[in-house]
């Protein structure tokens, strides 16, 4: 043990004296001091932050203050000294943080110089404030008792100097944990500010509205806050600056402000329904006063105030556009270099942007006003400054991330604006310049990785650089990709297409690894690639110049090692290796939604053996692993994809069903039956509508997906029309969301259920052939034409071209989705494949198990039950002929048309005593107009088969 820690306190203070006095202004004797004798400052500290000395109390407060201007002096160094000094400042700085306490028994000098150490140590480095856990509730319990002791006794000065030192160390700490005592502390003291200082408050213009014959109230600026009557419009002005004097109650006023918001931030909605400074009218116009005022600090205070309840909007109400108060001035701070340290002006235009994206995508006013206001140029002018310096600095690249995350969210939805950055070709040279800067960067780190990967773990490797710099890049670019005018002139380059696939293969390649799983550098980096998935799914569009390159560079092949991965998939994981929820990334749902939004739009209007090509390599295994995934963005997309994959494709039906195979069936049942006779699949899909909420935006797309697949499955053939009339649960459960449409959310999603409904019920009674129809109407009809012209009387229905927001995903195009067209059967594909249909009508005979329900009657048996394949050409060329004379005959005997139309009249019977009917009817009426015309055509060819009946 050292000989000076155990001499009297007495020759220690004297050291100490003797030292603060050769240290300062002298970083070379500091570091000597540090290097030599680091034993002697030990034991400075622990002086310093010890409570009281049991040897000698009466010096114990005066030898703490000391050592605790021995310890202040160290810490106080240049920058660049501190980056010289390199390790042994860090340590001292750690060391200054674990080791300092709070106590009760502290005296106020003491609890000031210890807060004003840690707040040195928090300057210095950002890392170390995680080196003590229970340094929150330390101050959090300090700042409670300070405040109390200032209501107690207002004389106190030393009490503002504490309150304004541990308010800027809580508001320093980047992780924070809910605390009830920092919000009431708060609270209390921006109340006590409020009343300290409102007599101030005086509107210079304000025009008062009476009625004629009253007298003029006396002026009361509170007096429109205080009246409970209802007014026609809030009161869209801010008043006179309140000028507060104190320099100490100016920084209480604004770190009060932040703490208080940074910790409502952190607490759940409860809390923040709860806050009571935005219901009280007269605190909010104290508060609106500041956006006028010299002090930077208390109008960005202001601000961050004004702009919290537009971001927490779902639990918090915000007066109605008083936006119009505080924007301009929000927009004015970009104007100034010294803003406070704890303020950003991009980030927090940023964040509002995407707060209104989220909730109002087409009426941004945000966006709109900078666009009123030639703002929006001022913006690119700044971004173009930034890309025009030569280095890389951390602060210049920085602010350059800020201004292009900015753009990308101003750019999400709003055309003009995109128009207006996507014309400068020099953007994308820079976009591209930074993403083969960033797959330089990878390559060498994967080259170097062997090297440093020992005396490195995991979490240890920070991110690179230029990660997040990489990051607003993509999602730039990801916003210019939906738009269809950018996707065919701006965007049409091969070298972008290329980065971004080479930019996916390489960071998957890094999540391979197990060594740097869970760590920042992999979790920034999949950030980077679930955008990149999210351009490229935009790129793969029908319409696109890129598809056939994209496609030909392996993206398939790299998506189907995505969502094999057991880092992407949980299934894989149970099955191969479990991955713990430590190592788990952030944006796995992300990368999932990406990746199949990248097969949803490959797979949009293509023909068969393009899914089955696409089959052969990601089977239909992997794709049904995430049809229960816990997010419902990654549900809904797993369905879009399958609506696309079963679309026209009786193959891909098949295999869907074969995926779903009842394995309680026999073998000879099995055998005879085949897998197209399971019912699994619409058991489960049954189950699948019933467990989501098609009230909530998140599932209903997810809703409709599932109903659009048994859509698709309708208008195959008659096998499946008859599988899915055999479902009783699923039918009910359709009636079920006809009848139940006010629970819907309204807008287009509440149409597009309503549709896909209809369309299932429009498919059940489709007789692949409308011939037989028309020759029963006894007056024309449109329909009648549209039937002709589509050989034989396809059903057709597209689906919506609907934009789509990206919370936490890829977005689709402006101009919308791109899912295939549900189409009923026509005479053409049943003339292709007759022999299947003939041996449909036999093998349905056969099945008696399987059967129709009591109330239909089964076909009767005749001579023609076994028709051929010529004999199917020959009763159909009949039956033209006879719709050609204008005369009807009934014929004889039942051939395969006759047989189909009595088929779907039997079904139709059935939806019927279901009471299909009359919903229908009533939705004839409906408002929607798609609903409206897809009832009418249904209801029509319900008349006409109840007419054949």
């Amino acid at each position: 043990m050292p000989y000076y820690q155990n001499r009297p306190c007495s020759e220690l203070f004297e050291d100490i004296f003797r030292l603060k006095g050769s240290l300062i202004g002298d970083d070379l004797a500091k570091w000597r001091l540090l290097r030599e004798q680091y034993e002697l400052v030990e034991e400075v500290m622990d002086k310093a932050f010890s409570p009281f000395l049991e040897d000698n109390k009466s010096k114990g407060p005066s030898l703490n203050n000391e050592a605790l201007d021995l310890v202040q002096i160290l810490l106080n160094l240049r920058q660049t000294t501190k980056e010289g000094w390199g390790s042994i400042y860090e340590t001292f700085v750690h060391s200054v943080v674990a080791g300092i306490r709070f106590s009760t028994s502290d005296s106020p000098l003491t609890i000031l110089k210890k807060a004003q150490v840690l707040n040195t140590c928090f300057d210095s480095y950002d890392n170390c404030l995680r080196a003590n856990s229970t340094l929150q509730v330390e101050l959090s319990t300090t700042l409670a008792r300070n405040v109390e002791k200032q209501n107690m006794n207002q004389k106190m000065d030393k009490q503002k100097p504490i309150l304004t030192e541990i308010l800027s160390c809580i508001l320093k700490l980047p992780v924070l944990e809910p605390n009830p005592n920092v919000i009431a502390a708060t609270t209390t003291l921006l109340l006590e500010l409020f009343q300290k200082y409102r007599s101030q408050i005086k509107f210079k213009y304000i025009i008062s509205h009476s009625n004629h014959g009253k007298s003029s109230p006396s002026y009361d600026p509170f007096s429109a806050c205080e009246s409970h009557k209802q007014r026609s419009r809030s009161l869209l002005t801010s008043p006179s600056a309140t000028e507060i004097r104190d320099p100490y109650d100016m920084s209480l006023c604004y770190l009060s402000v932040n703490v208080y918001l940074k910790m409502l931030t952190v607490c759940d909605g409860t809390a923040r329904k709860n806050a009571i400074l935005w219901n009280d009218a007269n605190f909010n116009t104290f508060m609106a006063s500041f956006l006028k005022s010299d002090c930077l600090g208390l109008r960005c205070c202001s601000i961050q105030f004004m702009v919290f309840p537009y971001l927490y909007e779902s639990e918090m109400k915000a007066m109605e556009r008083s936006w119009l108060v505080w924007l301009p001035h929000l927009c004015e701070t970009l104007n100034y270099d010294d803003l406070p340290w704890w303020f950003d002006p991009l980030d927090t235009l940023t964040s509002l942007i995407d707060h209104f994206n989220e909730n109002s995508q087409f009426s941004n006013p945000v966006s709109e006003f900078l666009s009123e206001t030639n703002l929006m140029n001022s913006v690119i002018r700044l971004l173009a400054r930034c890309l025009s310096l030569d280095n890389r600095d951390p602060e210049p690249l920085k602010i350059t991330t800020k201004l292009v995350k900015l753009c990308a969210s101003l750019t999400a939805f709003s055309e003009l604006t995109r128009k207006r950055l996507f014309t400068n070709r020099v953007l994308l040279h820079h976009a591209e310049s930074g993403l083969e800067c960033h797959l330089q960067l990878i390559d060498s780190f994967i080259s170097h990785k062997e090297r440093y990967s020992i005396p490195l773990s995991g979490k240890d490797i920070p991110p690179l650089f230029d990660s997040e710099c990489t990051f607003a890049w993509v999602m730039l670019l990801k916003s210019f990709s939906r738009s269809v005018t950018a996707l065919r002139t701006f965007l049409k380059r091969n070298r972008l297409a290329e980065l971004l696939l080479d930019l996916v293969k390489k960071i998957f390649y890094l999540t391979e690894d197990k060594a740097l799983r869970g760590s920042q550098l992999v979790n920034a980096e999949i950030k980077v690639m679930s955008a990149a998935l999210g351009i490229l799914s935009n790129f793969v569009v029908e319409f696109s110049n890129l598809q056939a390159f994209i496609v030909e560079n392996g993206i398939i092949t790299i998506v189907d090692k995505i969502l094999k991965s057991p880092l992407f998939n949980d299934q894989a994981a149970v099955l191969t290796e479990p991955v713990s929820k430590e190592v788990m990334p952030t944006y796995t749902a992300e990368v999932q939604t990406n990746s199949l939004w990248v097969l949803r739009h490959l797979m949009y209007n293509s023909h068969n053996d393009e899914k089955l090509e696409l089959l052969s390599v990601i089977s239909m295994e992997t794709i049904l692993q995430f049809v229960n995934n816990s997010n419902w963005l990654v549900q809904e997309q797993c369905f879009q994809l399958l609506r696309n994959l079963t679309c026209n494709s009786r193959k891909v039906v098949n295999i869907l069903l074969e995926n779903f195979e009842d394995v309680k069936q026999s073998g000879s049942s099995a055998r005879r039956l085949g897998h197209a006779n399971s019912t699994y699949l619409f058991e489960f899909l049954a189950h699948k509508l019933k467990m989501l909420d098609p009230a909530d935006s998140n599932q209903a797309k997810a809703f409709e997906g599932v109903l659009y697949i048994i859509v698709n499955i309708t208008a195959i053939n008659e096998n499946k029309r008859q599988l899915v009339i055999q479902q009783d649960e699923l039918l009910w459960f359709i009636k079920e969301v006809l009848e139940n449409d006010a629970s819907l959310e309204s807008g287009y999603t509440k149409g597009d259920i309503q549709v896909a409904c209809l369309w299932i019920l429009t498919n059940l009674i489709w007789a692949s052939t409308t011939q037989n129809f028309l020759f029963r109407a006894t007056e024309p009809h449109p329909i009648m034409d549209s039937a002709d012209a589509a050989e034989g009387g396809s059903l057709h229905n597209r689906e919506e071209y609907a934009d789509k927001a990206p919370i936490e995903g890829a977005g689709p195009l402006d101009e919308g989705d791109f899912d295939d067209d549900e189409m009923s059967d026509t005479y053409r594909d049943d003339e292709e494949d007759s022999q299947e249909v003939d041996d449909e009508v036999n093998d349905e005979e056969e099945e008696e198990e399987e059967g129709y329900e009591e109330d239909q009657s089964r076909p009767p048996a005749n001579d023609h039950e076994h028709t051929n394949h010529e004999n199917y050409h020959t009763s159909v060329n009949e039956a033209h002929n006879v719709g050609i004379s204008g005369e009807f005959v009934r014929p004889k005997s039942l051939d395969a048309p006759a047989k189909l139309k009595l088929f779907a009249a039997q079904r139709c019977s059935k939806l019927v005593n279901m009471g299909m009917y009359d919903l229908v009817k009533s939705k004839a009426l409906e408002n929607n107009v798609a609903v409206r015309e897809q009832a009418k055509l249904l209801l029509f060819h319900m008349d006409l088969l109840r007419k054949g009946i």
